[in-house]
């Protein structure tokens, strides 16, 4: 075919085409956060109770010490935990100082009249957009997530929202004040994972330099999730 004949047709052919659509803009960090605490709202009212096995753990590099804690929680229907010790080893001081001010803080974090003060919503948080990511294959949405308010139960990091659900996937950063003058620094990452409909905590990692002690490594394993049993009868 002639070379001038072939340019004319190309031209003729890419003149014609349709243009293609321009690529959707993401959601705007507002837009998704908006959708997420939709979202929560449904969750929260289609919930039930659970019980479920923790195993937490906690390791000391500079002192070469370990202590380790099995739970027994029980979440009611209304979010209220309840906690029940099943066995613990380690140091006492670890024990008093770390497991069970654990405890006792998501004991009261977890009181219906406390639950809203320390949601990831835009009432405690502003929230700027990051990017997208992928977690198990599936997408996300990033979000960098900072404090309104000096409450300590929250949190300044980046979260992963699924791009599907509207559920937080991902958390990972740093509390939004210091637990205590001995505690230099704390990052964390926390996961979640869908069980039945719901978005339940599946692990916690964190790592903190403490005063004289050195970093500290701390774990938590949710186990899995079971309905709770039904209540005794009179």
């Amino acid at each position: 075919m002639n070379p001038l004949l072939a340019r004319s047709l190309l031209t003729l052919l890419l003149w014609q085409a349709p243009p293609s659509d321009p690529p959707a803009a993401p959601p705007s960090a507002d837009e998704i956060v908006a959708r997420l605490e939709k979202a929560d709202q449904a969750r929260r009212q289609s919930r039930s109770g659970y019980v479920s096995i923790r195993e937490y753990t906690v390791e000391n590099t500079r002192f070469r010490v370990r202590a380790t804690m099995q739970v027994e929680v029980t979440a009611e229907q209304t979010g209220q935990k309840r906690f029940r010790i099943l066995k613990t080893s380690g140091p006492a001081a670890i024990r008093k100082l770390v497991f069970q001010r654990m405890l006792d803080t998501e004991r009261r974090a977890s009181a219906p009249d406390r639950q809203s003060a320390n949601r990831i919503s835009r009432d405690n948080y502003s929230f700027q957009y990051v990017g997208t990511g992928d977690i198990g294959g599936r997408p996300h949405y990033i979000l960098q997530a900072e404090p309104k308010s000096k409450n300590p139960l929250l949190f300044r990091g980046r979260l992963w929202i699924d791009a599907s659900h509207y559920a937080v996937a991902r958390i990972d950063g740093a509390p939004a004040q210091k637990p205590s003058f001995w505690v230099k620094s704390t990052r964390f990452v926390h996961d979640y994972s869908e069980v039945n409909g719901q978005w339940l905590p599946r692990e916690n990692r964190s790592d903190s330099e403490i005063r004289l002690f050195g970093r500290s490594a701390t774990t938590i394993l949710y186990g899995s999730y079971s309905a709770p049993p039904p209540p005794a009868k009179n």
